[in-house]
């Protein structure tokens, strides 16, 4: 795909956000998004939903949202009040963040992660809340944040360490980063620089900066 083959699905994908099939997952992102604004809860969005605003996808079944750790205090109260429900909190020995609390808000799945920490390949990546380092995607009114998406490479290829079919994830990433290019250099250099990356992951990294 090109850029602009990118661009086009990421306007179908916005305009579809509006349809009647994403309305619950809508509801409760705007109802988020308006709750967070309100309390300055320092956020931005990751993994599938993350790929569906950029055009990467053409869908998503849950949230995941990167918070700033010291905020996390903030977002319980704003969960616990608003009536979303406890799930799920702690890790599962691959993926042992600083904080995970999984919620059902709104009927829609909605996971809140400061430090994200992914265990695997007999190492360790850990992606922390970065103000500096987000992109703001504009829907309808209001804009939102993203997570980049060279982070989104780098967890993605750490997390085959776990679950093979999360290749095809990164490997569109891959795609999407040949074809439109890398916007935070720094963040792959910085990753191989302070985490021991498996060798085929610092391998594709550096083939992706040489381009």
């Amino acid at each position: 795909m090109t850029a602009k083959c990118y661009n086009i699905q990421q306007t179908n994908n916005l305009l579809a956000f509006f349809d009647k099939n994403f309305e619950t997952r809508r509801k409760a992102f705007f109802r988020l998004k308006e709750l967070f604004q309100k309390e300055n809860v320092r956020w931005s969005l990751a993994c599938s939903s993350n790929l569906f605003f950029r055009g990467i996808v053409d869908d998503f079944h849950d949230f995941d949202i990167i918070v700033q750790l010291t905020d996390i205090p903030k977002v319980m109260e704003i969960m616990n009040t608003s009536g979303a429900e406890l799930l799920e909190t702690g890790g599962n020995g691959y993926c042992e963040s600083d904080k995970y609390l999984h919620y059902f808000f709104y009927r829609c799945d909605v996971d809140i992660i400061a430090g994200f920490r992914v265990n695997t390949f007999g190492t360790t990546f850990q992606y922390n809340y970065s103000e500096s380092q987000t992109e703001l995607i504009n829907l309808d009114y209001m804009q939102f944040p993203l997570v980049p998406v060279e982070v989104q490479y780098i967890l993605y290829g750490m997390m085959e360490g776990w679950q093979q079919h999360r290749k095809f994830k990164r490997r569109i990433i891959e795609e999407y980063l040949h074809n439109t290019g890398i916007l935070f250099p720094e963040i792959f250099r910085n990753a191989i620089c302070n985490f021991s990356l498996p060798e085929w992951l610092v391998s594709k990294i550096n083939n992706l900066l040489r381009e």
